[in-house]
């Protein structure tokens, strides 16, 4: 399956200050270029999210700098070019700019076999150091372009900015580092070689000393077959990565979509109460009801006020925490365009099929097993002596002759043929392989649960919407008018009122929930866009009541002090 590789480089003309044109990369397959073509779309003009306009260009200035400097481009066409042709070394980088929605190439998962019968060559790490993704948050910021925004413009912006995915293109880099660090060779030893003349003086010479260590039973190869697992794992959590910040994004998106039809309907519900006030303040002005009435309609009316201002604490919450996820905190408040699609209908079968073969969770538990297999074969060749062969001449300058010594050396397995590091790789095989398991029935129990909420949500939602929010509706407004023919007394009216309102509040909770809970049905229940990939894995493996145990183990093992003090988005 083709799949399409979008890389977006923003640059600023000399004379006008505007970013050029976009440049749209397209590559088919997944180990080579075979074609690419150059599509000029229209400039964009862009609002930063800085409020300063010339710190954060003086910020991209600097960023794109420091870019040409590591990785010795001098122009944007030679950018290209680059990019084209080390696709097969970066195209985990390249492959999480594309959008979710987008088509593009399953993950597959390499065989064990195929790697360490060496039927492919192991990732190459590109020559000059590390490759720099093309799409960096602290380079390419993304903004939004226009007062409305679509679900599709804060996603691209959330993939550009968000800072998780250039956590984990790093931990790519470091798999990569370490790739080349197993396949190594030891380094020679040289030495200088000098005998003093003894007391009859007959000796007194000088020499060199060559020595050099062969690893045997190519244990370097097998190291490096266990470091491309390990380029595999990270490249699948960069995937997951990605998967997760989108659904997270789709996630707030729908909250502040909630929020705004919320605010809406407080809006409504205020000016009918209004009404209602003005015809109870009418009525009892011309003596045909009590003066309860009235003070029952202004009580209603400042509730609904109250109301109405608690709807505008709750957008901008919910607009604060989608400029969050989308790595953009001063994102200006925008109208969102409602989704076209109605909910879509799930098969709980279909989707756990779905889950089995695309799940970046089962993917990584997978290669985690080739990992561990890896280790087992190293493990089992590390008894194979290593052998040392060294090479010594030197000079003796009184008799005027010179020597040549070698030697061969090489340590017997008698006692330590690694037994316990044998036994130690077995049972991480068998863990492992128990671990896939034990992944695939919390992603089976998560599914269950999705799946169910999302069916009460999805049917309170419908049933809301065809039969009582109509009929409530109709009701309310007879009320109104029969109150002020005198038909009906004020408290009837206030109990329709308030009916109707809990109702259609009842309709937005159970249309968001059921738009959440398809986000992760749809989305391989991967959640937590900014949590690293490596908690946000932990978080999801764990399921259920161990989530809080697993994010602390897992931080246990981070060198880097900095998430000492992390929270997890997810939990």
């Amino acid at each position: 399956m083709d799949y399409e590789i979008r890389i977006i480089r923003f640059r600023r003309t000399v004379m006008h200050g505007m970013p050029e044109k976009l440049i749209k990369l397209s590559s088919f397959g997944s180990h080579s270029v075979r074609s690419f073509r150059l599509i000029l779309i229209p400039t964009l003009l862009l609002t930063s999210c800085a409020s300063d306009r010339g710190q954060m260009t003086a910020h991209q200035a600097g960023s794109i700098k420091e870019d040409r400097q590591m990785v010795g481009i001098k122009d944007s066409q030679s950018q290209a070019a680059q990019i084209a042709e080390s696709t097969s070394e970066v195209e985990v980088n390249n492959f999480a700019e594309t959008t979710h929605a987008e088509s593009r190439e399953k993950l597959t998962l390499t065989s064990y076999h195929e790697v360490f019968e060496g039927k492919i060559p192991p990732p190459v790490p590109p020559a000059g150091g590390p490759n720099v993704p093309e799409t960096d948050s602290s380079e390419n910021p993304l903004t939004p372009t226009s007062q409305t925004m679509t679900l599709e413009e804060l996603e691209q912006i959330a993939l550009s900015n968000n800072p998780t995915m250039a956590l984990q293109r790093a931990e790519i880099e470091k798999e990569r580092g370490n790739w080349t660090q197993a396949g190594l060779y030891p380094n020679p030893t040289v030495g200088y070689v000098n005998s003093t003349a003894s007391s009859n003086g007959d000796t007194q010479s000088n020499g060199i000393l060559v020595q050099q260590t062969f690893i045997t039973a190519g244990k370097l190869d097998k190291a490096q077959a266990t470091e491309t697992y390990g380029i595999q794992t990270s490249q699948l959590q960069l995937d997951a990565q990605q998967m997760r910040v989108i659904n997270d994004v789709r996630l707030r998106y729908y909250d502040v979509l909630g929020a705004q039809e919320q605010l809406k309907l407080v809006k409504e519900i205020a000016q009918l109460s209004q009404q209602t006030l003005d015809a109870a303040e009418r009525l009892y002005k011309a003596g045909q009801v009590p003066r309860t009435d009235m003070l029952q309609a202004k009580a209603q009316n400042a509730t609904v006020r109250a109301s109405l201002t608690n709807a505008h604490t709750d957008f901008e919450s919910a607009w604060q925490k989608l400029a969050v996820i989308v790595g953009c905190p001063e994102l200006p408040v925008s109208q969102l365009m409602q989704p076209e699609e109605d909910l879509p209908e799930f098969d709980l079968e279909s989707e756990w099929q779905r889950l089995l073969s695309e799940s970046p969770q089962l993917l990584t538990a997978e290669s985690q097993i080739g990992v561990a297999r890896g280790q087992l074969a190293s493990a089992e060749a590390v008894p194979v002596p290593d052998v040392t062969l060294q090479f010594v001449t030197d000079y003796n300058s009184i008799g005027d002759y010179a020597t040549f010594n070698t030697l061969v050396a090489l340590p017997l397995p008698l006692f330590n043929r690694n037994q316990g590091g044998i036994y130690n790789a077995v049972s991480e095989v068998n863990r492992s392989e128990r671990e896939l398991e034990r992944v695939r029935l919390v992603l089976r129990d998560q599914l269950i649960s999705s799946y169910r909420d999302y069916m009460l949500a999805r049917n309170q939602a419908e049933q809301m919407r065809k039969e009582v929010l109509p009929e409530l509706r109709e009701a309310l407004e007879l009320m109104i008018k029969g109150y002020e023919k005198g038909q009906f007394s004020f408290l009837a009216v206030l109990n329709v009122q308030q009916s109707n309102f809990q109702s259609n509040l009842e309709y937005i909770d159970a249309l968001n929930r059921a738009h959440r809970l398809a986000v992760e049905i749809s989305g391989l229940q991967m959640t937590g866009g900014l949590n690293p990939a490596t908690i946000g894995t932990a978080i999801q493996d764990a399921g259920g009541g161990g989530r809080l145990r697993a994010v602390q183990q897992q931080l246990q093992k981070q060198s880097n002090a900095n998430l000492s003090n992390f929270a997890p988005a997810a939990l």
